[in-house]
């Protein structure tokens, strides 16, 4: 069954993208986004925006030399619960506002045009960094296990080109992978 030829999920007796449409209508909007992703592709995308990959498989180590357990321990507590507050603040924004960009929307409308476009520019270079370390991370894991493997020693040119390889499967998958 094709994503187009599914039937909306309905909520009460209207469709729930109906629903949606005449929110945003009401909210000044005309609504021109195509909603085609469904659950397990938004959390495909948001469990790749969060880096848990980048985040725990690469850092681990250097948090466990330089901190030490309890400190890495209390630090993702206590930072998780501050992140927790400001997510929490974002959704409730973001839920007032239902448009795509919401991030920079938020920053615009709270702010200033200038707060937007900042906001925009910085959330772009963030995903790209972080895209940029899963890579990387994904290198060095490859890595050592062909060093596991098959004795493969992995020097920081052979890392180099692993990386670049992993990079360039991943631009062509976007570019003609992903479907229309």
């Amino acid at each position: 069954m094709s994503i187009r030829s599914r039937r909306p999920r309905q909520v009460g007796r209207q469709p729930h993208a109906l629903r949606d449409d005449e929110l945003l209508r009401s909210l000044g909007y005309e609504p021109v986004l195509t909603r085609r992703m469904g659950p397990f592709g938004n959390f495909a995308l948001s469990f790749s925006v969060i880096s848990v990959l980048s985040g725990c498989m690469t850092l681990y180590g250097f948090g466990l030399n330089t901190g030490g357990p309890a400190v890495t321990m209390w630090g993702w507590v206590a930072v998780g619960v501050m992140v927790m507050f400001v997510g929490a603040g974002l959704a409730e924004v973001t839920s007032a506002y239902s448009t795509s960009g919401a991030l920079y929307y938020m920053a615009d409308q709270l702010g200033s045009k200038k707060w937007g476009w900042y906001t925009g520019w910085l959330n772009l270079l963030g995903l790209l960094g972080a895209i940029a370390g899963i890579d990387y991370g994904a290198a060095l894991f490859t890595g050592a296990f062909a060093n596991l493997q098959w004795g493969f020693e992995p020097t920081p040119g052979k890392t180099m080109l692993i990386y670049v390889c992993i990079l360039l499967l991943h631009g062509l998958l976007n570019l003609f992978g992903v479907g229309s």
